[in-house]
């Protein structure tokens, strides 16, 4: 989420966001949901392609591209100078505590800034992971108060296209993402680029709307590309991935870049395609973990192949990737929205958002067990 605030009253910035799901699972009551009936939801849902033996569907899976690391790509220096150019950032000095007092690998980050963050100067903001395994990279630009004035903001022109190629330019050179990981939609997609208007709205003093895009956020889910068929013959060019990133573009420049937890993968001799679950056994597994969170307004719900990752391992002496590579199935659950009476609103389970898991393709050893992290 990216904010952004204006000394005015009469200035609304939003952002749109759409989220779509390949089922609709309407329900005519808020009675609590059958587990025979959860089963018959997910076996529904569940894609054709897993079926009971997915051992070929785990191998192939397990030979996904793998693009070269955050750790390898960026440039911390080259990144910093691209930034504050001849201005020399104030430097955090806990940056070169890269290890935790039980000697993990520490998961915060460095930061390199010029400005005050809560000052009304401008104010721009680089970090990283200390430890870049970890796959966080943040940028953030503000300009000075009374520098900008919302009624006079030009509206942007540039096109989704050129917004999505000059953020993957930026996460590419400046952040260290791998285009490799960046998936490319197909020649037929309805909407090719993962790209929404920013637009700040006004009301006039005759109580006339005027509403001008300003800015496109860039909003990229990290993909494998895998090169799998459905059973009806369908490309699956690529399969989500542990990672995000969005960027926030204008004309002129980039505002803010975000990537979060686009962490390092690398193969795990001890997932073996030999340990792939039956479908029969994901369905169970999948409804046992709906009906825990005892389901009343299910509306919808997806079910799709994707990477997970292993837990991170290690310790100062012992140099580990922070994810080993988990085939899995990604479930997200929407639900219907209502208003909850006070007594319900500490009872439910699942606000209106929905929420989501993923379901190892594989029998992992409890030693191994995966992180659940949307």
């Amino acid at each position: 989420m990216f904010l952004f605030t204006y000394k005015s009253t009469r200035v609304v910035i939003f952002i749109a966001m759409i989220l779509g799901f390949t089922q609709v699972l309407a329900m005519d009551d808020e009675r609590p949901l059958t587990f025979d009936e959860v089963i018959l939801m997910v076996e529904k849902d569940l894609p054709a392609m897993i079926s009971n033996d997915n051992t070929e569907l785990v191998s192939k899976m397990l030979r996904a591209r793998l693009g070269s690391p955050i750790s390898k790509r960026i440039n911390i220096a080259g990144s910093l100078k691209s930034i504050f150019g001849r201005r020399r950032p104030v430097l955090d000095p806990n940056c070169l505590r890269t290890f935790t007092p039980s000697g993990d690998p520490a998961p915060d980050e460095c930061t390199a800034s010029s400005g005050s963050p809560a000052g009304q100067g401008a104010y721009t903001e680089f970090r990283w992971s200390k430890n870049l395994q970890f796959g966080n990279v943040k940028f953030l630009r503000r300009d000075a108060d009374g520098t900008v004035d919302p009624g006079k903001l030009p509206p942007i022109k540039m096109s989704d296209e050129q917004a999505h190629k000059v953020a993957v330019d930026f996460l590419s050179k400046t952040m260290g993402i791998s285009p490799d990981e960046i998936p490319v939609a197909p020649e037929n997609a309805r909407n090719p680029f993962p790209v929404r208007t920013l637009a700040i709205g006004e009301m006039g003093p005759k109580g006339e709307k005027n509403i001008v895009p300003i800015a496109k956020v860039v909003d990229i889910n990290r993909g494998l590309l895998v090169g799998l068929k459905d059973v009806a013959g369908r490309d699956i060019p690529y399969l989500p991935a542990p990672g995000r990133a969005k960027v926030v573009v204008t004309d002129s420049r980039i505002l803010q870049a975000n990537v979060q937890g686009w962490v390092e993968l690398e193969l795990s001799p001890k997932v073996d395609p030999k340990n792939a679950k039956t479908r029969e056994e994901l369905v169970k597994e999948i409804a046992e973990s709906i009906m825990r969170k005892e389901p009343t307004n299910i509306s919808k719900i997806s079910l799709i192949p994707a990477f997970n990752s292993m837990k991170f391992v290690g310790t100062a002496s012992t140099v580990v990737p922070v994810g080993l590579l988990l085939p899995a199935i990604q479930m997200v659950v929407s639900v219907v929205p209502r208003d909850l009476q006070e007594a319900e609103q500490n009872l439910v389970g699942p606000n209106s958002a929905g929420y989501s898991e993923w379901f190892s393709l594989i029998d992992l050893l409890e030693e191994n067990e995966t992180d659940d992290d949307e």
